[in-house]
Order: C-alpha cells, then structure tokens, then sequence
C-alpha cells in the first residue's frame, strides 16, 4: 500500500470516527473548515479531499449544512436571534438572517417553524 492509500485510510478513519460528533466539532470550531481539519489532526487539504471525494460536497459546505441545523435545533428551543447568532458564530443576527434567506430562503421567524428546507442553486 503506497504512502497517499495509507493517508487516504487515515483520513477516512479519523472522520468516520468523528462523524457523529461532527455537529458539536463544527462549533467548537466555530464551523471554519481549518480549525476543523486541526482539532481533528488532519491537513485542511485532507479534510477538502475526503469531503470532495467521499461526500461530494466541500468542507465549508458541510460546516454550513451543521449551522443550519444548529440554528433550526436553537430556534426552536426558543432563542432569539441574537442568542443564536452568537451560539452559532455569526458577528450579529442581521448576518445570521442574511446567512438563512441565502441558503433557506426563509427568515428567521418562518425558520422556527419547521424543518430547514434547502433551496435549489
């Protein structure tokens, strides 16, 4: 087995492992893709890779799909935005409601009113 296999294994075990913690890792690594790929001892090129290759989507769009999951979990704990904006690690709830219509399509206070549904790009 040559040394990028052997690496390509590692990377994929290191995620498996980490794949259900990966909504809690996500914030504490306040869902930047570098932070992520180093709290969990792996190249952020390695982390683009395996996203790219084994999920089909990118690094930065899985932290972005935990954060929207974690703002719909928060809203309907009953959190303001500002509460959430900054749970989340958004500057202010004015990004955060910028940050939902763009992926959502939906504001904040529709947002507490179900699932969050993805909008065709």
């Amino acid at each position: 087995m040559n040394t990028s296999h052997r690496n390509a294994s590692r990377v994929s075990n290191i995620m498996l492992s980490a794949a259900a913690n990966l909504p809690s890792l996500a914030n504490e690594c306040n869902y930047r893709t570098g932070e992520l790929a180093c709290k969990l001892g792996i190249s952020n090129r390695s982390l683009q890779r395996f996203c790219k290759v084994r999920l089909r989507t990118t690094a930065r769009a899985l932290l972005r799909e935990c954060r929207i999951v974690e703002i719909w979990r928060l809203a309907h704990l009953g959190l303001t935005g500002k509460g959430i904006a900054h749970s989340v690690s958004f500057a202010s709830s004015q990004n955060l409601c910028r940050a939902l219509k763009l992926e959502t399509g939906r504001v904040l206070s529709l947002f507490k009113g179900g699932r969050p549904k993805r909008v065709a790009k």
